[in-house]
């Protein structure tokens, strides 16, 4: 588990190196239109496995989740057309400020929507099969292609295109480099799966698309919604700001989270019928996760501005001081985060589904509450931190009681 996260940190650090020569290359707004982007495809992309890649690691028979990987694999190329669609029209009809994207861009949204999907199905097929080698692959990846293509963009000057492509190719790249490297296994293993044998394993586990599908959908849409509702309130130049907040620390945290996560749930689906060694595990996780965020967390609470003026630029303190806000949200997430997979192997996705629905109303709420009190930018974030670190301590909460209290198939 150690080594997945030294991975995830050393290609996040690598992300992180070369942020102050984007920063440069590249202006606010080109940011707030990638993070706009970014926004609409995420909250999409929970929609075309249709929550049946989590189910993978479910099962006790290897049988069982090869149909699931299967069957979630041609579930995603069908609904990710449709839900492809679904996106064009918010581009076309300006909906939360999608409006502001070049029209160019719905040409990119399928393939953006299909290999953010399809990641996610193999990550968690590799996490299952203890193909780490693949994982650290996928992972060192996304961070090269990311940014040799960006900065390569931003030398010659191509603005938002020059983001956008940096992130939609090396997506579309780690799943080709997943196929790949997982064909001859693969191939083998689904031959001998038959249609009938498929649909009742569908059918076995079709708790997951019931709960997972909307806790995901919400799950995205309370991650990502924040910049549209930032562009909507505040400005295109104040969502390029918070854009780079998130690129900079939450899309990090993020990736670390998922790499740490994988692995955990990997070691977790093996030893849950143990209950004493599977409690041992998560209980050692998060003391491990929280002694590696709180004294970063807390020079970031402390002296955030200063570090962003500092790395990307005196125009980009200001996202140095929405970073200072969010840092505690930041530490819990970083702590709770690997470990909610802890739900799935418990059979309990409910508790992911309220809390998703609890995170995205802090988030409705905190922009409620500006609108109508006309709040500043950062008091709003501020409003947001709060609410937000409580709908993630009561993650915690449900993910320690799933764990005393599982559900049986």
């Amino acid at each position: 588990m150690i080594g997945m996260g030294g991975v995830a940190v050393a290609s996040q650090g690598l992300v992180l190196a070369a942020s102050p020569l984007l920063t440069r290359l590249y202006t606010s707004e080109d940011f707030g239109l990638l993070g706009l982007f970014l926004a609409l495809v995420t909250i999409l992309s929970a929609l075309p496995t249709l929550g049946m890649h989590e189910a993978i690691v479910a099962p006790r028979d290897e049988r069982q989740a090869d149909a699931l990987f299967l069957a979630t694999f041609i579930i995603a190329l069908a609904v990710g057309a449709i839900v492809a669609v679904a996106g064009i029209s918010m581009i076309g009809g300006g909906v939360l400020g999608f409006g502001e994207l070049p029209a160019w861009t719905i040409w990119i949204v399928y393939p953006a929507v299909v290999a953010i999907a399809l990641a996610m199905l193999f990550q968690v097929w590799l996490a299952r099969t203890h193909d780490w080698a693949t994982l650290r692959a996928m992972v060192i990846g996304q961070a090269v292609l990311r940014v040799g293509i960006q900065l390569t963009a931003g030398l010659f000057g191509a603005g938002f295109a020059g983001l956008l492509a940096g992130e939609v190719l090396m997506r579309i790249a780690v799943v080709v480099l997943a196929w790949f490297r997982s064909l001859a296994e693969l191939g083998s293993r689904m031959k001998q799966l038959d249609r009938r044998f498929l649909w009742q394993t569908v059918k076995r586990y079709r708790r997951f698309p019931i709960y997972r599908t909307p806790s995901n959908f919400l799950n995205n849409l309370g991650a990502m919604i924040v910049v549209p509702l930032v562009v909507q309130t505040f400005g295109l130049v104040a969502g390029g700001l918070y854009t780079l907040m998130e690129l900079a620390l939450n899309a990090p945290l993020g990736l670390a989270n998922k790499a740490v996560g994988d692995v955990f749930l990997g070691h977790m689906s093996r030893r849950f019928s143990d209950r004493d060694a599977s409690r041992r595990l998560l209980s050692t996780t998060v003391v491990v996760l929280l002694a590696i965020a709180a004294l970063p967390g807390l020079l970031l609470w402390v002296y955030g501005a200063a570090i962003f003026a500092w790395v990307f630029g005196d125009e980009w303190q200001k996202a140095g001081e929405l970073a200072s806000l969010m840092a505690p949200v930041l530490v819990i997430r970083f702590v709770v985060g690997p470990v909610s997979g802890t739900l799935n192997v418990a059979n309990r996705p409910e508790f992911k589904l309220a809390f998703d629905i609890l995170a995205l109303a802090a988030i409705l709420t905190s922009f409620a509450a500006a609108n109508m009190m006309e709040l500043s930018f950062e008091t709003t974030i501020s409003l947001l931190a709060v609410l937000l670190g409580g709908a993630y301590l009561f993650h915690g909460t449900t993910i320690y009681w799933a764990m005393k209290r599982p559900r049986e198939v």
